[in-house]
């Protein structure tokens, strides 16, 4: 199961443990080690389950018709009229209205957002499909 994975047999086992609801404690006392080995394990699994799915969106994006990046300090409502008049420069149409597209940077930008003002880089694409995607 592991050889076309970034998990190990020991971080899907302690996984699938922790996924049926067992605690930490359990699972170690089953493995006869120490909680903290059972936290690490978990831990480092979900990093790398994390750093497979960011990975997955980067394919996804570099496929895509249109890729660009905003910039700190850019005004979130910029940012979606920046979004249309590419879309709409490369006869692309967004499925999305300006509300739903908003609120769809502030949610998949968490962390990188901050009221109305993008704090962090954020990269934008846009499918020939009209769907966006953020990294």
């Amino acid at each position: 199961m592991t050889k076309d994975t970034h998990l190990t047999n020991w971080q899907i086992q302690v996984l699938k443990l922790r996924f049926k609801g067992q605690t930490q404690v359990d699972i170690a006392r089953k493995f006869k080690t120490s909680r903290a080995n059972i936290s690490a394990t978990e831990k480092k699994a979900m990093i790398n389950i994390e750093k497979s799915k960011n990975t997955l969106n980067l394919e996804l994006m570099l496929r895509t018709a249109l890729l660009f990046t905003v910039s700190p300090g850019e005004d979130l409502n910029d940012v979606v009229t920046k979004i249309y008049n590419k879309a709409d420069s490369n006869k692309i149409h967004i499925t999305k209205n300006f509300p739903a597209l908003a609120n769809l940077i502030q949610k998949k930008g968490q962390g990188k957002i901050d009221g109305r003002f993008v704090r962090k880089k954020i990269d934008i694409a846009i499918t020939e499909e009209g769907d966006i995607l953020i990294r």
